[in-house]
């Protein structure tokens, strides 16, 4: 019996990854481009009926997140959502986040032959991660209207996923929770719709250091987990 994954088949494989990550960040756009797009159209009217009260604001966001070091030879791009509750300062701002993302696997389950002549299966799940984090950026005022900002995130993920394997003759399954801490230079840029509504456009350099449990085994670990993650958010103020 031969393998049950030819050449041809992975090359195919790695193609429509890249087609579907591809897919995923021009929507992403898209839907950022027509929220901006709305926004705009009503400001004018929505100025006379928002108050001027900025010290706080919550913050909704959507990421477009590629898997980095460790992570982006099992794992596809994926999306981060996150909410924040903002504390503006006169040229700083800091923020508590919760936050969720999902790698799904770039072969869920993979099929091989073995030496008795049956075929072995490898299947992973996705790599889950909730994320508490606070930050801080330094405003830099372009104008009434626009600002740049840069600053760091810093925090914990709670990460899982699973790898199994089975046989005719050989099964195993190992499982991972790991509590990893988190710490994201970040920078972007906001622009304000009214008084109390801002969309912005930030882009981060995520680096994961894991504290692990596998199969009820704890203990430190030196592996370093990184991903790009660039998105849009959408700020009420109050």
């Amino acid at each position: 019996m031969g393998v049950f994954q030819p050449n041809r088949i992975m090359f195919n494989l790695i193609i429509a990854e890249q087609h579907r990550a591809a897919k995923n960040l021009k929507a992403l756009i898209k839907i950022a481009l027509i929220l901006l797009f709305t926004l705009n159209f009503s400001s004018a009217h929505a100025q006379d009926f928002f108050p001027e009260q900025t010290d706080y604001g919550f913050r909704f966001g959507a990421d477009f997140d590629l898997p980095g070091k460790n992570l982006s030879a099992d794992y596809r791009p994926g999306v981060n959502y996150n909410l924040s509750l903002m504390r503006y300062f006169e040229k700083f701002t800091v923020d508590v986040t919760a936050g969720y993302r999902q790698f799904q696997a770039k072969y869920p389950t993979l099929s091989q032959a073995t030496n008795t002549g049956t075929t072995g299966v490898f299947t992973t799940s996705p790599f889950e991660s909730f994320a508490l984090s606070v930050g801080a950026v330094y405003n830099l005022p372009l104008g009434d209207n626009t600002k740049l900002y840069g600053g760091l995130n810093s925090g914990f993920y709670f990460t899982s996923y699973s790898v199994s394997y089975q046989d005719e003759n050989t099964s195993f399954y190992e499982g991972s929770s790991s509590k990893q801490a988190y710490v994201a230079p970040k920078i972007g840029a906001a622009f304000a719709i009214n008084n109390n509504l801002d969309f912005d456009v930030h882009a981060a350099y995520n680096v994961f250091t894991e504290h692990y449990e596998v199969n009820s085994r704890t203990g430190e670990s030196g592996t370093l987990f990184t991903s790009f993650s660039a998105g849009v958010g959408l700020v009420f103020k109050f």
